[in-house]
């Protein structure tokens, strides 16, 4: 059914729509929740840069000057996505896009830099935007070209289906445990703990994770926990550094770790010391002699 209102599409296009793609507009077709937007390329477009703005269904084709090699039809069809997530478990941002060619000559564009009009991809810590693509029956991630308030961009396949999507980030390795249990024991009644993961003399940052405001700079003196027995345990703590951000009868507490520079500590000017007085010199009685 799908091809056969494309190619009735396609043909009127070539009959219709030619003098309006030329400023980068088109009459869009709506199905039901679908969308057909048919674009006729004709030989006025090969050899430099075509630029089809379609802000009506949230989408811009950029071909590059040697992209097109022959006149053709390209066939954006939308569609409102039936499931909330992608085929590969992502949650979906956008509709489905297809970008269809068709054209009588031997060669036709292999890609075109595509890109989706959306504000769900504005900066954030935790998740990213990415496009799923199914070609040829292959369905696989691309990393955006760009993306900011308003849009986002990447290269895909002439003759795909592909829809925006978010992800997770991929999260750099740290080389230390980040987040676990502390504990505490009594050892040398300062601001310091035991750690596998950082060098005795290093500094760290523990904060407790369900009240972000307790937190202490510790100074790594001793080794421990063994991981392999306690799994979960990140630090342990001198009983003096747990106290200040959890009770002692409590054992245990969730915590962040995280490296900080050695505390600064202020120099002190020296005492001046007020040079003690010279010794007044003793008053010598002089003796009288008497005869």
């Amino acid at each position: 059914m799908w091809r056969m209102i494309t190619v009735i599409l396609m043909s009127m296009s070539v009959l219709v729509c030619t003098p309006l793609v030329k400023n980068a507009n088109a009459a869009t077709n709506f199905f039901g929740s679908s969308t057909f937007t048919p674009l006729f390329l004709d030989e006025g477009f090969l050899g430099r840069e075509v630029n089809l703005d379609l802000p009506e269904i949230n989408v811009k084709v950029i071909f590059g000057e040697t992209d097109i090699p022959a006149p053709g039809v390209l066939t954006i069809i939308t569609e409102i996505p039936t499931h909330a997530t992608s085929g590969l478990g992502y949650p979906v941002l956008s509709d489905t896009i297809r970008l269809h060619w068709q054209t009588n000559a031997p060669s036709s564009p292999e890609s075109a830099n595509l890109s989706i009009y959306t504000d769900k991809c504005s900066a954030d810590s935790e998740y990213a935007c990415a496009i799923e693509q199914n070609y040829q029956g292959k369905v696989s991630l691309i990393n955006l070209l760009s993306s900011d308030d308003n849009s986002a961009q990447a290269m895909v396949k002439i003759n795909s289906t592909v829809k925006l999507v978010q992800i997770p980030k991929v999260k750099e390795d740290p080389g230390y445990m980040t987040e676990g249990t502390a504990s505490w024991y009594a050892y040398k009644g300062c601001d310091c703990a035991a750690s596998p993961d950082f060098p005795k003399g290093s500094y760290v940052k523990v904060t407790r994770l369900n009240d972000p405001s307790k937190s202490v700079i510790v100074r790594i003196n001793d080794y421990g926990p063994e991981r392999d027995i306690f799994p979960d345990r990140v630090i342990d703590l001198d009983k003096v550094a747990f106290q200040k951000i959890a009770p002692l009868g409590a054992g245990l507490t969730n915590v962040k770790v995280e490296p900080v520079d050695a505390p600064s500590i202020p120099i002190e000017p020296p005492v001046q010391v007020a040079p003690k007085p010279a010794p007044s010199p003793e008053t010598v009685t002089e003796l009288t002699w008497q005869y």
